[in-house]
């Protein structure tokens, strides 16, 4: 993993404390992870606390998580069906790499989020069903996370969230 000293806004901050005490991660990798998720969310004009929150339901902030399905990473991109996303990065073998699943975990939602054109339907689609009656959960469980991280960095409910 790169060695960086980030410099995190307050709101950063505040957000990497309550995700390193919550899921009992490095603060290293979560000052990272925090900080990609800003850049890269702010890339795509995504809320980055939706980006964070989708990695908290899918790896709690495991870069090396597996599914059982072959889902991986951060963002638990599923490589046989997105391996040409990862094909800029130097391949499916980078998706253990935490800023490299940010950003095709990003991508992917944000594609999602453009073509559903709801966070429900978008959800529903990045946790693979989309065609299913219902998600187990997953869209509630990374909204009810989101909120959790709002009120972590210390954002009223109506502020426009940082970028």
């Amino acid at each position: 993993m790169r060695q960086l000293r980030l410099a995190l806004s307050v709101e950063q901050d505040r957000l990497a404390d309550f995700i390193a005490d919550r899921y009992r991660v490095a603060g290293d990798l979560v000052s990272e992870v925090v900080s990609a998720a800003y850049e890269i969310a702010h890339e795509h004009r995504l809320d980055p606390l939706l980006v964070l929150a989708v990695v908290a339901v899918e790896s709690r902030f495991d870069p090396l998580a597996q599914s059982p399905r072959g889902a991986q990473g951060l963002m638990q991109v599923l490589t046989r069906v997105h391996a040409k996303r990862f094909e800029a990065f130097g391949g499916v073998a980078t998706v253990f790499d935490p800023i490299t699943n940010l950003r095709v975990g990003v991508a992917i939602l944000s594609e999602y989020l453009r073509r559903d054109e709801s966070i429900e339907s978008a959800l529903k689609a990045y946790v693979g069903a989309a065609h299913l009656p219902h998600d187990r959960g997953f869209g509630s469980r990374v909204m009810q996370t989101r909120s959790e991280m709002e009120r972590a960095t210390g954002l009223s409910p109506l502020a426009e969230p940082a970028r």
